[in-house]
């Protein structure tokens, strides 16, 4: 689907978003705490129905209240911006494009939040999915309630 495609289409996207050269940035917690921060920053500006922060990469489902393109601007850039301000570094956060998928229906949409709830255990990372620390499913932020509000 082309850029401009994406900007004429609204409705609820599954994410994904990889981190530049598949570095492992969110395995620092601090990266990862960042990430959750700047995705509860810009609510209003879409409603985040589940994610996770994996390691090296970023799954988001959610619908924007303007375009998806907006969206991810300013997920991604948000980021970038206040990683770089934070903790310094001149390095690319992000690689240039992500991936999306427009949910079809609520069958289609259950798959995509069951994957991204799923995606740490499939990984290894963790036995049950209440028990990775950056996911919307997460026991430990906000007690398992990160998407109220």
């Amino acid at each position: 689907m082309k850029a401009t495609d994406r900007a004429d289409n609204f409705g609820t996207y599954f994410v994904t978003v990889n981190c530049a050269s598949k570095r492992r940035l969110f395995h620092m917690e601090r990266n990862a705490a960042l990430m959750f921060e700047v995705l509860q920053q810009y609510r209003e500006h879409y409603k985040l129905h589940s994610f996770v922060i994996m390691p090296d990469h970023l799954h988001v489902l959610l619908t924007p209240s303007s375009t998806l393109e907006r969206s991810m601007q300013l997920i991604k850039g948000g980021f970038s911006f206040r990683y770089h301000k934070e903790f310094g570094g001149l390095r690319d956060v992000w690689q240039k494009r992500y991936t999306d998928h427009r949910c079809r229906d609520i069958s289609d949409f259950e798959t995509h939040k069951r994957y991204i709830e799923m995606n740490p255990v499939v990984a290894g990372l963790c036995e049950k999915a209440e028990e990775y620390a950056w996911s919307s499913v997460s026991s430990r932020l906000c007690g398992g309630d990160s998407l109220r509000g």
